[in-house]
């Protein structure tokens, strides 16, 4: 998952794909690190590749909107919703525990670089 999405994204958005993936390994070790100070270890990527997701579906989105589009974020949306809500991962079986919490913060994180990058450009159009 994580390679299409940023195969993709490469060609969209290059910049981006770097930001969004060094500012959400940045956000989700300060969570871990403040919110969660009593995990030891994390094992995945899984708050990378929600952060890419939601970058990816808004770059398509803005590149060429498709209902498709929103469809899929909607049923990430609701994916994401019911992981928080029961702690638990959805499709995922691995031998070490899920980190729902995480998965939001690569969403939010990706969500703040948007909407940073929409707000630099309209200052940089009024100046």
């Amino acid at each position: 998952m994580i390679g299409r999405a940023a195969s993709i994204l490469e060609q969209l958005d290059r910049k981006g794909l770097v930001l969004t993936s060094l500012f959400s390994m940045l956000t989700i070790n300060g969570w871990i690190w403040l919110g969660m100070p009593d995990m030891i270890h994390y094992a995945g990527l899984s708050g990378i590749i929600n952060a890419l997701l939601a970058l990816l579906l808004y770059r398509l989105w803005r590149h060429r909107p498709h209902p498709v589009i929103l469809i899929i974020a909607a049923g990430a949306g609701l994916k994401l919703a019911v992981e928080v809500l029961t702690g638990q991962a959805l499709f995922t079986n691995t031998l070490w525990p899920s980190v729902p919490s995480v998965h939001l913060v690569g969403v939010f994180t990706a969500m703040l670089f948007i909407l940073s990058v929409a707000y630099t450009h309209r200052i940089c159009k009024i100046s």
